[in-house]
């Protein structure tokens, strides 16, 4: 037994983009025979639409998580019915699964496919495969270490990729709306202590560092509060701010709580933390520069002096270190480790240096100052991404 759902867009010729499952480039066809299972970009003569997925989860929903039953789902199809193309989409009748999908809509041209970037940002975010869009938030494929894990399942990521994306591009009608949508809705999730939980247990931080499930990543976390400024920044929506302020003043407890003291006097950050007792963790650059990065850019739109000094307290701390962060062959150390355990773990290809640079960049522009640590952390990654023929930074 299957449920039957259509809707119509009006047009009399039409266009179908999305990405190859199989190849992970882009098909533009007009052929409305055996389209592959993706998200669909349409555009007719007379208006645009964007069509999910028809997705089947399994009817089990544990910390935030989604189980694709893929056998189950099946492809939109399309047909052309008087003036109008008719979307057909068929989710199966079982107690045991729910059937979702979404699409936007409209009369005018959701996306300007005559930019290059339209194709570029939005290739590896096609929330069909190993990305969905729910009800409740952004969901992302789960790391194999997670619990629960396995081929098909994805979490509820804090940090909204797709949706930050969209509002940090902010150049076209579907990068608006979606922007909008998911920044708004994965808002919601955020919980009484100011966070936005991942839900799933990593086995990783639990052996290490004792943290259970529905943990506070500082990256994820900050990452989705930096987007919120920029969604009221876009939409002049005051809940966006309101709620990165919430974000924000955790944010400082959880600095001032958990933190290592530099020699100067400044402070490292830790990365995780869970509501109650655990070891203490890592620092790692990225996720500190990122909370700094943060607190300068609330600072500079509320003008409250407590996030500028733990900023500025933050910055001292990775000043006090810079000779700790840099390898001898001149990439970054991704972590300092303070808590008796090794750091394997190898810094990202550009993330690191995109971080530096932003901090570099704040700085010039709220203070008008510079940073001669951040300058030398910047001049090594940067050798080394050369040396190694990085790119994309």
């Amino acid at each position: 037994l299957n449920y039957d759902y259509e809707f119509f867009i009006e047009g009399n010729n039409i266009s179908i983009r999305y990405v190859d499952p199989e190849t992970k480039v882009w098909v533009n066809t007009t052929n409305l025979e055996n389209l592959k299972h993706n998200t669909l970009f349409i555009t007719t003569d007379m208006g645009s639409a964007v069509v999910s997925v028809p997705a089947v989860y399994k009817n089990v929903f544990t910390n935030n998580t989604l189980e694709i039953m893929r056998d189950l789902e099946v492809p939109v199809t399309i047909e052309k019915w008087q003036g109008k193309y008719k979307i057909k989409t068929s989710f199966p009748v079982r107690t045991d699964c729910i059937g979702e999908m979404w699409a936007l809509t409209s009369k005018g041209q959701l996306i300007d496919w005559s930019k290059q970037s339209s194709f570029d940002n939005l290739l590896n975010h096609d929330l069909g495969i190993e990305r969905r869009w729910s009800w409740d938030g952004y969901y992302f494929k789960i790391p194999s270490n997670y619990v629960p894990s396995g081929e098909n399942m994805l979490y509820r990521n804090p940090a909204n990729y797709t949706g930050a994306l969209c509002v940090r591009l902010n150049d076209s009608l579907f990068a608006k709306d979606m922007g909008y949508i998911m920044t708004y809705v994965c808002m919601q999730n955020q919980n009484s202590d100011g966070f936005w939980a991942t839900g799933p247990k990593s086995l990783w931080l639990e052996e290490d560092f004792a943290i259970g499930e529905n943990f506070y990543d500082t990256r994820f976390n900050t990452d989705f509060a930096t987007s919120l400024l920029r969604a009221y920044q876009n939409y002049n929506n005051k809940d966006f701010l309101k709620n990165a302020i919430i974000y924000g003043n955790y944010l400082v407890k959880h600095a001032e709580n958990n933190h290592y003291k530099t020699i100067n006097g400044g402070w490292l950050v830790e990365d995780y933390a869970e509501n109650g007792l655990y070891n203490r963790t890592h620092v790692s650059l990225n996720h500190h520069l990122a909370e700094l990065n943060f607190l300068y850019e609330l600072y500079n739109i509320t003008k409250k002096e407590e996030y500028k000094t733990v900023a500025d307290t933050m910055l001292k701390g990775v000043e006090d270190t810079k000779d700790q962060w840099v390898l001898e062959d001149g990439n970054l150390n991704y972590a300092l480790m303070y808590n008796g355990t090794a750091n394997t773990m190898v810094d990202y290809p550009y993330l690191t240096y995109n971080d530096l640079l932003y901090t570099k960049q704040l700085l010039r522009k709220y203070f008008n100052k510079s940073s001669e640590a951040v300058e030398y952390l910047m001049r090594s990654k940067l050798g080394y991404m050369v040396a190694n023929n990085i790119t994309g930074y």
